[in-house]
């Protein structure tokens, strides 16, 4: 309990979270989720919590002295994120030795950002749209990954979770003024604003390597697949699992491979015949169902061979699929952010 609650390395905090779910420690996972759904930094974490999704409890950071203490909610959907610092540049891609690997080059990256340790779920984005049209055979369970999301669904969340978060308008990464629908344009400079957006392909998988440079995050073979990816021999294509359900990777960071394929911000060029577009930077041209968009990670439906750090595979924005679904990201400071002073003595639990 103590690790999840007050180590500031979010890999830690991520094995934490696993470990306490293998003991069936849910009713404490809660409390401590209530008690950290802040919106900020508290004290030198590299992670932090949300406040949308707290649902009717106070957060450390408006309850009053006069009202009681915050008491756990089981159906608390704040979103969890790892602060990532992508000082050093970083290659994309997977060198020409890996097995099972096509296409060709690599780019870098380097940024401070925050990224979503869990993919979005159906609870989660039932907040913001009630009504969508989930696939209940396959997202069976309220903490499944959200699926039959298209690009602009997902794009339009972001800009919901900056307004809920109290984020300024001009910092949103998408103009709310436009609809989330083919033409679109993207803003100029949306990463360099600190509102929630998808993730850039880039982001994307230096989340999910967490420094590492084999084919998966636990190492090359399929041999431990199953510990960590929710794929295809061991779904039977048949469902997806609750979101954090298998081991994180070293940053803390759940189901970066197989559960559900993701969107990233990206339209899908290929690494050798675009080399300074493919750069992670600002992708400025409208948005079209002829300009396919980049999905990572595998999903249920998919073998091995797709379920790979470095796995690339594109649709049209507008596609909705069974086993598609995303994570939320953001840019932030090159300086830490303004934390809030931690409690004295450190968290209770």
């Amino acid at each position: 309990m103590q690790r999840y609650a007050d180590d500031p390395d979010s890999g830690v905090h991520g094995s934490a979270e696993w470990a306490l779910k293998q003991l069936r420690a849910d009713d404490q996972i809660a409390e401590i989720r209530t008690a950290f759904s802040t919106g900020h930094v508290i004290g030198d974490r590299r992670w932090y919590l949300t406040k949308t999704g707290q649902s009717r409890h106070h957060s450390r950071s408006d309850a009053s002295a006069a009202e009681p203490p915050a008491e756990p909610d089981e159906n608390n959907t704040a979103l969890t994120f790892a602060i990532l610092d992508a000082g050093d540049e970083f290659l994309m891609g997977s060198p020409v030795s890996e097995p099972e690997r096509y296409g060709k080059g690599e780019i870098r990256h380097r940024r401070r950002f925050a990224i979503g340790t869990h993919e979005i779920t159906v609870a989660q984005f039932q907040a913001f749209r009630k009504q969508h049209d989930f696939d209940r055979t396959t997202a069976r369970e309220p903490d499944a990954p959200a699926n039959l999301i298209t690009w602009y669904d997902a794009a339009a969340y972001c800009n919901w979770l900056s307004e809920q978060e109290g984020i300024p308008r001009d910092q949103w990464c998408y103009d709310p003024d436009q609809p989330f629908q083919e033409r679109m344009s993207l803003l100029p400079d949306y990463l360099q604003r600190t509102g929630y957006r998808l993730p850039s392909e880039a982001e994307w998988e230096y989340a999910c390597r967490a420094g590492t440079t084999t084919a998966r995050y636990f190492g090359e073979t399929e041999t431990l697949l199953r510990e960590y990816g929710w794929y295809t021999k061991t779904s039977g294509d048949k469902w997806m699992l609750p979101v954090g359900t298998l081991r994180p990777n070293g940053a803390g960071v759940f189901d970066m491979q197989g559960n559900v394929m993701e969107w990233c911000q990206d339209q899908g060029l290929y690494f050798d015949t675009d080399t300074e577009r493919m750069g992670d930077k600002e992708q400025l041209s409208k948005l079209s169902t002829s300009s396919y968009r980049v999905l990572r990670g595998g999903s249920f439906y998919v073998n091995a061979v797709l379920v790979r750090s470095a796995n690339r595979s594109t649709y049209q924005p507008d596609t909705r699929l069974v086993n598609v679904g995303f994570r939320v990201s953001r840019t932030l400071p090159p300086v830490p952010l303004t934390a809030l002073p931690p409690a004295e003595g450190g968290s209770k639990f």
